[in-house]
């Protein structure tokens, strides 16, 4: 006999913010353009939720956004990338020198400034610089899906003789999950609360507690889900006094994942 639970936690799109790229040479407005359907691409291809630089210029002010980028320390990518509640941070430099178009695109990590994925390009004009641009945007979200540690996979296996130990096992990963999922609804709700203080939070955090508050919800509830499915196997076993074979996979991310209890016997 077969048995095979499966709890999927939601997984919000990770945010990436695209600022103004650096144009030396070549009018700012097509290299806009440029970046800005390469980004547009990339964000269905992640699935990303991008945060464009005009969106950067109202949160912080363009002033204030050109002093970020021209920062090279890592500090000053993490600040831009708190400010701005994003995962990670495009930067494009894009410079016509003589007759030719020179392209660099890098990746910066939000956390620690860290570079997950770069790329540049040397094109005789826009049109072969356009081409690059639409043939990188799908190597380019998976690198930046691997950089920032989604769909990282494990498995424990193992199997027991003793009809007693099987059930505790399952019963064991139940009520862990249903610890999780309490404490991600409460740190939802904690995020409901304070939205709502008086005074209220900063723009920032705002953003910041919308874009939490409904991944923490999914994802108590998703592990809520598996805890059921767990404690409920449990009991099937201790009745039954089944000696089954238990498989355990996870494949955690930094905005979810999922989590999978296999039994045979």
């Amino acid at each position: 006999m077969h048995l095979f639970l499966i709890a999927v936690l939601a997984a919000a799109p990770l945010k990436l913010a695209v600022p103004t790229p650096t144009a030396v040479g070549i009018d700012a407005a097509l290299t806009d353009a440029l970046i800005d359907r390469f980004a547009t691409q990339l964000a269905v291809q992640g699935p990303f939720t991008l945060v464009s630089s005009r969106d950067i210029a109202q949160m912080m002010g363009l002033e204030r956004q050109k002093q970020m980028l021209g920062c090279a320390d890592a500090a000053c990518t993490a600040e831009l990338a708190a400010a701005l509640g994003v995962d990670a941070v495009l930067t494009a430099t894009i410079v016509k020198s003589g007759k030719s178009i020179s392209t660099t695109l890098r990746v910066l990590k939000g956390s620690n400034g860290a570079v997950i994925a770069q790329d540049t390009h040397r094109g005789p004009d826009t049109d072969a610089t356009q081409d690059w641009l639409d043939e990188l945007v799908v190597s380019f979200a998976q690198r930046i899906r691997a950089g920032l540690g989604a769909a990282r996979t494990a498995s424990v296996e193992g199997s027991t003789h003793s009809p007693n130990v099987a059930p505790l096992v399952v019963g064991g990963l139940g009520v862990a999950l249903a610890i999780g999922g309490a404490v991600a609804l409460g740190l939802s709700a904690g995020d409901a609360a304070e939205l709502q203080a008086t005074p209220p939070p900063s723009l920032t955090r705002i953003d910041q507690l919308e874009a939490s508050g409904p991944t923490k919800r999914w994802v108590g509830v998703g592990l809520l889900v598996g805890a059921g499915v767990g404690l409920g196997t449990a009991l099937v076993l201790a009745l039954t006094g089944s000696q089954p074979k238990v498989t355990v996979m996870a494949a955690p991310n930094e905005h979810g994942g999922f989590a999978a209890v296999q039994g045979e016997w």
